[in-house]
């Protein structure tokens, strides 16, 4: 209000004009947010998409080791999907990601959770790739999950995600040449290969999908 229009709110979560003009599923993420509870993105037939706790990162080491992790030292652990060697580097950097990747963007990668298990799958979601104006699709499923429909699932519930309720008009998505599962799969949800590029001295395949206009000039 006029009062206090002028003054610093910089430990504020959210500053609004009129708590009306917000819907019921935008106040309960402001408090979700306000407890430090992972917001529940969307689900589907058979996954639940979460955001990432700190709580997750042990169950990710798990996941996606490609050696039979503790067998050797954690220096020669392999990892899929990014992970970092260090285990307390990992830990940090998922605090920094949830305090200032999901807090600021509200989107980012998010955790796959197989609803009848409750064990994390995997992990796709929204993010941005540097000299690229528009986000970019990912995902990663667990070895054992793969070929069983996870990741299209879990990727056409995205694609809905972004496009009903960010209102994205388009996303893009990237594939190493070599890569024929996630060519085929991103073909399958509808995107279209655009060309190659070159992204730190590694040639990708770039792929784009529209999510409502007709004809939307390509953007790099």
């Amino acid at each position: 209000n006029a009062a206090n229009r002028d003054e610093m709110f910089n430990d504020c979560l959210y500053n609004v004009d009129s708590i009306c003009l917000l819907s019921k599923q935008q106040i309960n993420r402001m408090l979700l947010r306000f407890l430090g509870i992972p917001w529940v993105i969307l689900e589907t037939d058979r996954c639940s998409v979460r955001e990432i706790k700190e709580g997750d990162v042990e169950t990710l080491y798990r996941v996606f080791c490609r050696t039979p992790c503790g067998k050797t030292a954690p220096e020669e652990d392999e990892y899929e999907d990014g992970l970092y060697a260090d285990p307390l580097r990992e830990e940090a950097y998922t605090r920094d990601y949830i305090r200032y990747q999901y807090r600021f963007f509200e989107y980012g990668i998010w955790v796959v959770v197989d609803k009848e298990t409750k064990h994390i799958i995997g992990r796709a979601g929204l993010s941005n790739r540097e000299g690229y104006d528009d986000l970019e699709l990912g995902y990663a499923i667990a070895p054992g999950y793969r070929g069983k429909g996870y990741a299209f699932e879990v990727c056409e519930g995205i694609i809905g995600y972004a496009r009903d309720y960010m209102k994205l008009e388009r996303l893009n998505a990237f594939a190493g040449p070599d890569n024929t599962a996630s060519k085929g799969l991103l073909k399958k949800i509808g995107f279209e290969y655009i060309r190659d590029v070159n992204e730190k001295n590694r040639r990708l395949e770039m792929y784009v999908k529209q999510l409502g206009l007709k004809n939307p000039e390509i953007r790099k």
